[in-house]
């Protein structure tokens, strides 16, 4: 309740036709308001860095997604570059307690009333004081990706006795779906 609160208190307080960030935020998005501020600079850089490992991955992304979606257990991708060169892993919504606070349940909130227009990403990076997360909702016009993700998941046994038989043809699935975004006109960015 408390959570829904929040969003009302944050919607109310709109001006200029956009909505001004709650208080709470401040230390997981990449906004001017961080209180951990990246540069204008780098946080171009960060989102052309993940926007660069979600194009490359959106293959092994949208099965997982797919997967997930079918066993009943919503999950975000972490695009760790604390180690170096990128690794992509999947947790469930409620994994890293470092995104248990407010800031995070308000995104997951508005990203679930989205109808599929936002995914919360999750980036791992060093700092001075050790790993810090930042989350970039990677949006789109629509939800077409979240939707065909859904009936693909409805099509398909996605466990572990029936991966061999269904995985080819959910590769030949998602691999439509992959060639639907690399439309020009399908805009979908961090």
């Amino acid at each position: 309740m408390s959570n829904l609160l929040l969003l009302l208190a944050c919607l109310s307080d709109i001006g200029n036709g956009h909505r001004l960030v709650c208080e709470s935020y401040g230390t997981l998005t990449l906004s001017e308001r961080n209180v951990n501020a990246f540069t204008t600079r780098q946080r171009s850089f960060l989102r052309a860095l993940v926007d660069t490992a979600y194009a490359r991955n959106r293959r092994a992304i949208f099965m997982q997604h797919a997967v997930s979606i079918n066993n009943g257990h919503p999950t975000y991708v972490v695009y760790n570059y604390a180690a170096g060169a990128v690794k992509i892993r999947f947790k469930s919504t409620i994994g890293l307690p470092q995104l248990d606070g407010p800031e995070w349940k308000d995104l997951m909130l508005r990203a679930s009333m989205s109808e599929g227009k936002i995914k919360l990403d999750v980036v791992e990076t060093l700092d001075p004081n050790g790993v810090r997360y930042t989350v970039l909702p990677l949006r789109s016009a629509s939800g077409i990706v979240e939707e065909e993700l859904r009936r693909i998941a409805g099509e398909f046994r996605l466990t572990k006795e029936h991966w061999e038989t269904e995985e080819s043809k959910l590769v030949n699935r998602i691999q439509g779906l992959i060639t639907l975004t690399e439309d020009p006109d399908f805009l979908k960015s961090h």
